[in-house]
């Protein structure tokens, strides 16, 4: 009996001193991305010499090349992760990451004498949606009562994506009879950023998270990419979320 009331003791004083220097969390919330204008070239392409064969090499007229600019606008995506916080000395810490998060933000292009707008061609035009499996690695905290500060490096790799490089319009056949093709490269695997956000503990184990973070990365790679889409197209992040600790201070 003596033994198992030592041996609880033990792993009790072992917990309570992982608890004063880790604590674990779930991080979950909204964000905005805010990409710039950039400057498109789309290639417009008709009467198809193979139906159905959709290429722009497979015309009988000779392409027609536009160069405008493209209007963004911010989309509303998610970010949801688990962290671990190292605990040192003067209400410093450092913490590390692992989660999902989203990149969401829409586009319009007016091309030719008439300014068409290729949302007026096709709705879903310049929707952007990617995912990101990413982690916040080594980032610094610092408390201040209520309130802690918190900034580091990203990585973010692309899991999944969404979004639109061609609109093809059909005959009342079912045949493909034109269509539009927009040069932009495609999206990067890897972006590399940084962020930084301010968290007010509401009650003793929930936090509101105000944050904001940079990709110093493209969104899409280089090749096939117009100069203005790829040094453009360099996402700045807002969010509001949730911080709740699970374990630890």
């Amino acid at each position: 009996m003596k033994k198992t009331v030592l041996l609880l003791l033990m792993v009790t004083q072992l917990y309570a001193g992982y608890a004063q220097q880790y604590s674990l969390s779930v991080n979950a919330g909204g964000n905005a991305s805010f990409v710039k204008n950039f400057q498109s070239k789309i290639i417009y392409v008709e009467d198809f010499v193979i139906p159905d064969y959709i290429n722009i090499d497979n015309s009988r007229q000779s392409p027609v090349n536009y160069s405008a600019p493209s209007q963004t606008k911010p989309g509303v995506g998610f970010y949801v992760d688990g962290a671990i916080t190292r605990r040192l000395a003067n209400h410093w810490g450092l913490s590390a990451s692992l989660g999902v998060t989203q990149t969401v933000f829409t586009y319009d292009t007016k091309i030719g004498m008439e300014a068409v707008s290729m949302k007026s061609v096709w709705n879903g035009y310049g929707d952007s949606r990617f995912t990101y499996l990413y982690s916040k690695l080594l980032n610094v905290e610092k408390q201040f009562n209520r309130l802690s500060l918190q900034a580091g490096p990203v990585l973010n790799y692309l899991i999944a994506k969404k979004y639109s490089n061609t609109i093809i319009r059909y005959g009342s056949d079912g045949k493909a009879v034109s269509g539009y093709f927009e040069e932009k490269g495609l999206p990067r695997k890897l972006l590399i950023g940084g962020q930084l956000n301010m968290r007010y503990r509401v009650l003793k184990p929930l936090d509101g998270v105000l944050g904001a973070g940079y990709s110093f990365s493209s969104l899409y790679q280089k090749e096939n990419t117009g100069m203005d889409v790829y040094k453009k197209s360099k996402p700045l992040q807002v969010s509001l979320g949730l911080h709740y600790r699970l374990a630890g201070l």
